[in-house]
């Protein structure tokens, strides 16, 4: 598939999310809009489109920022929205808060992160501030999966569609990361659509999550 081709399948995610967001117009809404903005930011930095790279020395740095800020979007997007469903959600017989379970889920998804991290960058031959900036987009990654856990679990029914499209967005960057750092595809093909049979759904799944927040 072609990179312009592949950049136009997630505008036209990120159009349908603005229309979705225009008819519904919560917070979380127009945040996912942002998210899924700096997400084709990122992906034209990572596919090195020519229009959106330039003459730029390093588009991986500013791709993994520009994903780095898809996530804080998507944490806030999250987090307000544990705290602001209407309290005819908030309370079911038998189910927990999200906001009651995001204190027990973000260590663990943190956790995850930083072991993740010693296992696919912490021992290469890449720089400090290389490492350093994995790390911290790992943990606002895993950050983002914890908050889209909890907030499966803040209406009346579970939004299955949140978990699954936060462990699938892991399992994407993890494999990028494992073959960025380590080398681990040596087939390149086999490499991008185990990224892209992953990462296109981990978006749709948190747009359809979100769309069932209301």
């Amino acid at each position: 598939m072609s990179v312009r081709l592949r950049l136009m399948g997630m505008g036209l995610v990120l159009f349908v999310a603005t229309v979705f967001a225009y008819a519904r117009n919560m917070p979380w809404h127009w945040l996912t809009c942002t998210a899924l903005g700096f997400s084709w930011l990122g992906d034209a930095m990572l596919l090195r489109y020519p229009p959106i790279v330039g003459r730029t020395r390093d588009p991986f740095t500013l791709g993994m920022g520009a994903f780095a800020l898809a996530q804080v979007a998507y944490v806030v997007a999250f987090a307000w929205s544990l705290s602001a469903m209407p309290g005819l959600h908030t309370k079911v017989p038998g189910m927990l808060l999200g906001k009651d379970l995001i204190g027990s889920l973000l260590p663990v998804f943190l956790l995850f992160g930083v072991l993740c991290w010693v296992l696919l960058v912490f021992r290469t031959q890449q720089g400090r501030a290389v490492k350093v900036a994995v790390l911290l987009y790992g943990e606002l990654l895993c950050a983002m999966a914890a908050y889209a856990t909890a907030a499966a679990f803040t209406g009346v029914n579970l939004v299955w569609s949140l978990p699954l499209g936060g462990i699938l967005f892991i399992i994407s960057d993890g494999v990028i990361a494992a073959h960025t750092f380590q080398g681990r595809f040596a087939n390149e093909k086999r490499y991008e659509i185990i990224v892209w049979a992953t990462y296109v759904p981990a978006q749709l799944l948190l747009l359809l999550g979100m769309s069932l927040l209301h």
